[in-house]
């Protein structure tokens, strides 16, 4: 009786794994390779090379590190922009399973855009769509991200476009649109237009393109505090308070140390550093005098922020 039940269940087995053995035969053992040049579209244009300009209705574009949505942004293309294609080992046309891109050049810099927001436009002049001046804003103006711009960021100077990673550590903070600032000072060239601005709900100070923001009115309608000096960074220009006449540069943080220089009602001096030094009465800070070569302290209560010093 056992031998039987047991003679049964081999035959069983035997009878699955010949089964199996078959299917397995029938299968490929693995999955052809895909033709990727079945997959990869014309590309847009049979030689790459000419300018081109932003497309009507695209309000920028961003040149990215590498030909994909997700590659580091190295410039910013304003509305109307134009720029120049660009070939070699790694430029030309490049499609990344969804969309073409091209290698390019333009006033702010080169990089990779999408094909899909530029036309071709003949013997076009980087120049001509990119040329733009300052507009006429004044200290203390209010103005805002444009409704254009999904976001804005304040910069600690005036390096880069929009977030990379090559130049996002200067990033002091991410505004959306609509977002107001109040002009601190501006504006100054770099590679574009920038403005010192302020965020009035903090104590945020830095720059942001001029492409990126929009007139609201000439005066806050809002409070703006002064900017405390816990806050204030190396780079600061910092302007005497109405009600100090004069101020003395010193060659150490004590009102007994040497003169070395008299700054008059309304001068200001640039912060060297953040050191504190309180002498027992009262706080000191290292200054100087931007590109003269006067350095010296201060005393922190006849001072007050003024701008972002720039050699501009």
């Amino acid at each position: 009786m056992y031998l039987r039940s047991f003679m049964s269940i081999f035959f069983i087995a035997l009878q699955l794994m010949t089964i199996g053995l078959a299917v397995a035969q029938s299968e490929p053992t693995s999955t052809p390779p895909l033709d990727s040049g079945m997959l990869t579209p014309v590309p847009p244009y049979a030689t790459w090379e000419g300018s081109f300009r932003l497309r009507a209705g695209v309000p920028f574009a961003w040149l990215r590190q590498d030909p994909f949505s997700t590659g580091a942004v190295v410039a910013t293309v304003p509305a109307g922009g134009a720029v120049q294609a660009l070939v070699g080992a790694n430029a030309g046309q490049v499609y990344d399973g969804t969309q073409w891109w091209g290698y390019v050049i333009s006033q702010r810099g080169q990089g990779w855009v999408e094909l899909n927001s530029l036309e071709l436009v003949p013997n076009l002049s980087l120049e001509t769509p990119n040329a733009v001046s300052p507009q006429n804003w004044q200290v203390n103006n209010v103005v805002r991200v444009k409704a254009s711009v999904p976001f804005a960021w304040i910069r600690s100077d005036m390096n880069g476009d929009a977030s990379s990673a090559g130049d996002a550590s200067n990033i002091l903070g991410t505004y959306p649109s609509g977002t107001r600032f109040v002009i601190v000072a501006g504006a100054n060239l770099g590679r574009q237009i920038w403005w010192q601005v302020r965020d009035p709900n903090s104590t945020t100070v830095g720059f942001v393109e001029q492409s990126s923001l929009e007139f609201v009115r000439s005066r806050p309608n809002f409070t703006v505090s002064p900017l405390p000096p816990s806050s204030w960074r190396s780079g600061f220009s910092l302007r005497l308070k109405p009600s100090v006449p004069f101020l003395w540069i010193r060659s150490a943080p004590n009102s007994n140390a040497g003169i070395v220089y008299t700054i008059q009602r309304g001068g200001e001096v640039v912060l060297s550093g953040t050191d504190v030094q309180n002498d027992g009465v009262q706080n000191w800070r290292q200054v100087s005098l931007g590109n003269a070569p006067i350095n010296g302290w201060v005393e922190e209560n006849a001072l007050q922020f003024s701008r972002i010093w720039t050699q501009f």
